[in-house]
Protein backbone atom coordinates (compact mmCIF):
# COMPACT_ATOMS: atom_id res chain seq x y z
CA UNK A 1 0.00 0.00 0.00
CA UNK A 2 2.86 2.40 0.68
CA UNK A 3 4.07 2.06 -2.92
CA UNK A 4 0.59 2.92 -4.17
CA UNK A 5 0.41 5.91 -1.82
CA UNK A 6 3.69 7.20 -3.28
CA UNK A 7 2.64 6.47 -6.85
CA UNK A 8 5.40 3.88 -7.26
CA UNK A 9 4.92 1.21 -9.89
CA UNK A 10 6.60 -2.17 -9.47
CA UNK A 11 8.38 -3.18 -12.69
CA UNK A 12 9.48 -6.76 -13.42
CA UNK A 13 12.28 -7.14 -15.94
CA UNK A 14 11.15 -10.66 -16.83
CA UNK A 15 14.10 -12.74 -15.64
CA UNK A 16 13.74 -16.11 -13.89
CA UNK A 17 15.05 -16.57 -10.33
CA UNK A 18 18.20 -18.65 -10.12
CA UNK A 19 17.40 -20.21 -6.78
CA UNK A 20 20.19 -20.73 -4.27
CA UNK A 21 22.40 -23.58 -5.48
CA UNK A 22 23.94 -25.63 -2.70
CA UNK A 23 26.48 -28.42 -2.63
CA UNK A 24 30.17 -29.05 -3.04
CA UNK A 25 30.81 -28.50 -5.82
CA UNK A 26 27.93 -26.15 -6.58
CA UNK A 27 25.53 -27.52 -9.19
CA UNK A 28 25.12 -25.64 -12.46
CA UNK A 29 22.62 -22.78 -12.52
CA UNK A 30 19.19 -23.52 -13.99
CA UNK A 31 19.02 -22.91 -17.73
CA UNK A 32 17.76 -19.43 -18.60
CA UNK A 33 17.97 -18.10 -15.04
CA UNK A 34 18.87 -14.49 -14.24
CA UNK A 35 22.42 -15.15 -13.02
CA UNK A 36 23.22 -17.02 -16.25
CA UNK A 37 22.04 -14.23 -18.57
CA UNK A 38 24.62 -12.28 -20.58
CA UNK A 39 25.57 -9.08 -18.77
CA UNK A 40 24.67 -7.05 -21.87
CA UNK A 41 21.08 -8.32 -21.68
CA UNK A 42 20.55 -7.63 -17.98
CA UNK A 43 22.30 -4.24 -18.11
CA UNK A 44 20.26 -3.13 -21.14
CA UNK A 45 16.99 -3.99 -19.39
CA UNK A 46 17.96 -2.04 -16.28
CA UNK A 47 19.46 0.90 -18.22
CA UNK A 48 16.12 1.32 -20.00
CA UNK A 49 14.44 1.68 -16.61
CA UNK A 50 17.05 4.17 -15.41
CA UNK A 51 16.57 6.44 -18.41
CA UNK A 52 12.78 6.19 -18.13
CA UNK A 53 12.37 6.73 -14.38
CA UNK A 54 15.48 8.89 -13.82
CA UNK A 55 16.12 8.01 -10.16
CA UNK A 56 18.24 10.28 -8.00
CA UNK A 57 19.32 7.42 -5.72
CA UNK A 58 20.00 3.78 -6.53
CA UNK A 59 20.65 1.04 -3.97
CA UNK A 60 22.21 -2.25 -5.06
CA UNK A 61 24.09 -5.20 -3.63
CA UNK A 62 27.85 -5.04 -3.25
CA UNK A 63 30.03 -7.11 -5.57
CA UNK A 64 29.72 -10.17 -3.30
CA UNK A 65 25.93 -10.12 -3.53
CA UNK A 66 25.31 -10.24 0.18
CA UNK A 67 25.63 -13.84 1.31
CA UNK A 68 26.56 -14.47 -1.79
CA UNK A 69 23.56 -15.33 -3.97
CA UNK A 70 24.13 -15.71 -7.74
CA UNK A 71 21.22 -13.38 -8.56
CA UNK A 72 22.47 -10.75 -6.11
CA UNK A 73 25.92 -10.87 -7.71
CA UNK A 74 24.33 -10.43 -11.14
CA UNK A 75 22.21 -7.54 -9.81
CA UNK A 76 25.41 -5.77 -8.76
CA UNK A 77 27.13 -6.43 -12.09
CA UNK A 78 24.07 -5.45 -14.13
CA UNK A 79 23.50 -2.32 -12.05
CA UNK A 80 27.04 -1.06 -12.45
CA UNK A 81 26.98 -1.74 -16.20
CA UNK A 82 23.51 -0.17 -16.53
CA UNK A 83 24.64 2.98 -14.74
CA UNK A 84 27.44 3.46 -17.27
CA UNK A 85 25.17 2.57 -20.18
CA UNK A 86 22.36 4.95 -19.13
CA UNK A 87 24.82 7.83 -18.75
CA UNK A 88 26.49 7.22 -22.12
CA UNK A 89 26.90 10.28 -24.38
CA UNK A 90 25.01 8.66 -27.27
CA UNK A 91 21.99 7.57 -25.20
CA UNK A 92 18.70 9.28 -25.98
CA UNK A 93 17.35 10.54 -22.65
CA UNK A 94 20.67 9.77 -20.96
CA UNK A 95 20.62 9.79 -17.17
CA UNK A 96 23.49 9.83 -14.71
CA UNK A 97 22.22 8.65 -11.31
CA UNK A 98 23.64 11.13 -8.77
CA UNK A 99 23.93 8.72 -5.81
CA UNK A 100 24.59 4.98 -5.70
CA UNK A 101 24.70 3.00 -2.46
CA UNK A 102 25.64 -0.61 -1.76
CA UNK A 103 23.55 -2.68 0.63
CA UNK A 104 25.91 -4.55 2.93
CA UNK A 105 23.42 -5.71 5.56
CA UNK A 106 23.99 -9.45 5.04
Amino acid sequence: RSAAALGVEHVWLGFVDSGLPQGDPLPPLPEGCFAAQPLEVTAAALAAQLTEFRPHVLVTYNERGGYPHPDHIMVHRATMAALARAAGPDVVGRWDVPKVYYDVSF
